[in-house]
């Protein structure tokens, strides 16, 4: 029960700090000129994440591809025979 009571009052306390956040904030500056809130101030970092792991995905599914057909072989001896060739 005391634990019950210790997260009770911990919501409480959550509770009140929104509320007083709340109180700072002028409506019409939320709602007029859309100001945004503390709750949106994450919102880039997690688009620019979303983002990385799309643009991961693409480039696994590439490198997936071309290790299944044999192209990175080619080019990997393109390269050396190249090399070779002109140390020669």
């Amino acid at each position: 029960q005391q634990r019950l009571a210790m997260r009770a009052q911990r919501t409480r306390d959550f509770v009140r700090e929104e509320l007083a956040f709340l109180d700072d904030v002028d409506l019409h500056d939320v709602y007029i000129n859309r100001l945004p809130l503390d709750r949106e101030a994450g919102q880039a970092t997690v688009e620019y994440a979303l983002v990385v792991l799309a643009a991961a995905a693409i480039a696994l599914l590439l490198v997936a591809w071309a290790a299944r057909s044999g192209k990175i072989g080619e080019l990997a001896d393109r390269v050396f025979d190249s090399v070779v060739a002109k140390v020669s």
